[in-house]
């Protein structure tokens, strides 16, 4: 059972690592219209020229974001079924091992927690795109980034405390 588990687990993170190999492709080599090609598509409108260049403008650079927040999402449903999966191949093979996911699954969700009670979600200075977000949505863009930190953070301390912790060691 446990060679199993482990061929899967195997043939997972290669699935994952190609399915990002590809969407980072895709994201980048799509192409996106310019706001000369908006402008002309929109040009039967009784617009204004001044809106519909603006509009034209905002859309063209709203096209890139769009793909790379459909690639992050894509990958973040990716990244949730394969520790969903972890989790439950890791009970499989330890059930006696559930009390200390209970406990590093509390410590993730207070991490988060704390990052979306410290985000600020402040309005946008100088943004160009056709609408607003909304404050919810400024503060779960704040919460991400803050997690950002909090993850690149974590891992040098890691890679530092594994360092030192190897250099007492011997």
């Amino acid at each position: 059972m446990d060679k199993i588990l482990a061929n899967v687990n195997k043939w997972a993170m290669i699935a994952l690592m190609l399915a990002g190999v590809v969407f980072t492709v895709l994201v980048f080599t799509t192409e996106t219209p310019d706001a000369a090609e908006v402008l002309n598509s929109g040009a039967q409108n009784t617009e204004s020229v001044a809106d519909l260049q603006k509009a034209a403008e905002a859309q063209a650079l709203d096209a890139p974001v769009g793909n790379i927040l459909t690639y992050a999402y894509i990958m973040l449903i990716l990244g949730i079924v394969a520790v969903l999966f972890g989790i439950g191949r890791d009970l499989v093979i330890n059930p006696k091992g559930l009390g200390k996911k209970v406990i590093i699954l509390a410590g993730f969700v207070a991490v988060v927690v704390i990052a979306y009670v410290l985000a600020p979600g402040d309005p946008l200075l100088e943004y160009n795109g056709e609408t607003l977000p909304t404050p919810g949505e400024l503060k779960l863009t704040d919460t991400v980034i803050y997690l950002t930190y909090i993850a690149v953070a974590a891992a040098i301390a890691a890679i530092l405390f594994g360092g030192i912790y190897d250099k007492i060691k011997k």
